[in-house]
């Protein structure tokens, strides 16, 4: 018995980890992109100002 909740002990503790991971993927994607959109609209700027 005990080891049978140890054993989903592990497990949950390794499905948390991969939500964990997974939101710090997405987030790190959404960084990127909203990186990327801002150099455009710079260079938008930049293109109309000059």
């Amino acid at each position: 018995m005990v080891l049978l909740n140890q054993r989903k002990h592990i497990i949950f503790e390794h499905l948390n980890f991969q939500r964990i991971e997974q939101a710090i993927v997405n987030f790190g994607r959404s960084m990127v992109k909203m990186f990327l959109t801002d150099i455009n609209l710079l260079k938008i700027i930049v293109r109309t100002v000059h």
